[in-house]
């Protein structure tokens, strides 16, 4: 009889069988499914090389993990209940083992949903140190689009329209709440008349029967709709909180996310391995165009679509080439004016701000700390600010000389 036991694993269950049967009949049916191994950020090729070389020489130490599940779990709309074991984490080390026909170790590991495998697996990857800037943005902002997708857009339940009042979801059809014209009380259904609702006037708010106050529903005015009165916190300020970054941070990373999907699978594994050095505000810029187009398989191709995209956008008019000053002033007795003001500032009165991203895209960073004098303490990542006065924008060549 086969024994097993359940051992905890990063807060997820892991099903260890002591069967070593069942664990050589499980290996050759491992699958690998093309979503989860994307989520794997490319080794350079000097990282793969290596633990190649590692592994033939130690052999694989570091287990497998697999997802035992069904195929109606992984596919909802399938009606099969076939068993399932699908790679998880270790697919470098899978791809040398058959590659040399090697041994290896398995874990058995459990989850509900493939939701839940995705969100492993990327938080399991950004708490990993070997990660570059494009790689963590990149996971990051692939839970982002993802939480918002099965999110929707709308935090309130079933909207049926502008003067139809709102209901609670059918998983509630107890609690669904009836609207019985202008003035007319709402009551609750008849399955519930033990908590029907009393109208108590105009500037009243609507609550439950004093027996059922941990229920209360409070009425918020007109356009506001009825629910709990506590605010949701937001995906963004979830996440920044998660992965300690700003909520810009995850928002950028969320583009950067949308627009690498955009690319064939090599011209994005080059850029999320650190082979192709691309922009990532023109990433980020791609998740915005609007028409679809087939997947960009060069980083020309990114420019040109988004040279073209920006010229439609620009609308030429008469003003806008030549603009003429309605006044006496030309345009440089009125920047002489300026610059004689900019004289008697101080350093905290016209300043420029440098954001870490275009630090980091444009590989100023090492540059960045040597011309500022930073320490190498100070982390310049998505998130950091510096700073200057329009006095030393000038000295560090960001601005023309006044």
């Amino acid at each position: 009889m086969q024994k097993k036991y359940m051992g905890n694993f990063g807060g997820t269950s892991i099903i260890k069988d002591q069967s070593l049967l069942n664990h050589e009949a499980i290996k050759q049916q491992i699958t690998i499914l093309d979503e989860l191994r994307d989520l794997i950020p490319p080794l350079q090729e000097e990282e793969i090389n290596q633990l190649e070389k590692n592994i033939l020489a130690e052999g694989c130490r570091e287990a497998l993990l697999i997802w035992q599940t069904t195929t109606n779990i992984v596919e909802p709309t399938s009606t099969e209940s076939s068993a399932l074991y699908i790679l998880v984490d270790g697919h470098n080390r899978y791809g040398i083992c058959l590659k040399h026909k090697l041994n290896f170790k398995i874990h058995l590991i459990s989850f509900n949903s493939l939701k839940e495998v995705r969100d492993y697996m990327i938080d399991n990857q950004l708490g990993r140190r070997n990660l570059i800037p494009e790689q963590a943005s990149y996971l990051r902002g692939l839970r982002y689009n993802t939480e918002k997708l099965s999110k929707g857009k709308y935090e309130r339940i079933d909207h049926k329209g502008q003067n139809v009042p709102y209901g609670l979801s059918e998983t509630n059809e107890d609690l669904a709440l009836t609207h019985k014209g202008q003035n007319v009380p709402y009551e609750l259904s008849e399955t519930n008349e033990d908590l029907a609702l009393t109208h108590k006037g105009q500037n009243v708010p609507y609550g439950l029967s004093e027996t059922n106050e941990d229920l209360a529903l409070t009425h918020k005015g007109q356009n506001v709709p009825y629910g709990s009165v506590a605010k949701k916190e937001s995906t963004s300020a979830r996440l920044s909180k998660q992965y300690n970054v700003s909520e810009k941070t995850i928002k950028r990373d969320a583009e950067f996310a949308e627009g690498l999907n955009l690319l064939t699978p090599d011209l994005k594994k080059d850029i999320l391995s650190g082979k192709l050095k691309a922009k990532k505000s023109e990433i980020q810029q791609l998740a915005h165009l609007e028409n679809s187009v087939e997947l960009i398989d060069s980083l020309e191709k990114i420019s040109t679509l988004l040279s073209n995209a920006n010229s439609k956008d620009t609308v030429e008019t008469p003003e806008s080439v030549t603009f003429e000053y309605k006044n006496a002033e030309s345009r440089d007795s009125l920047l002489k004016k300026v610059k004689k003001g900019l004289k008697n500032a101080s350093d905290s009165d016209v300043t420029v701000e440098i954001k870490g991203a275009f630090i980091i895209n444009n590989g100023l960073v090492d540059v960045w700390k040597k011309l500022r004098g930073f320490s190498d303490d100070i982390i310049i990542d998505e998130s950091f600010t510096d700073r200057v006065s329009i006095f030393q924008a000038v000295n560090l060549g960001i601005v023309q000389a006044l």
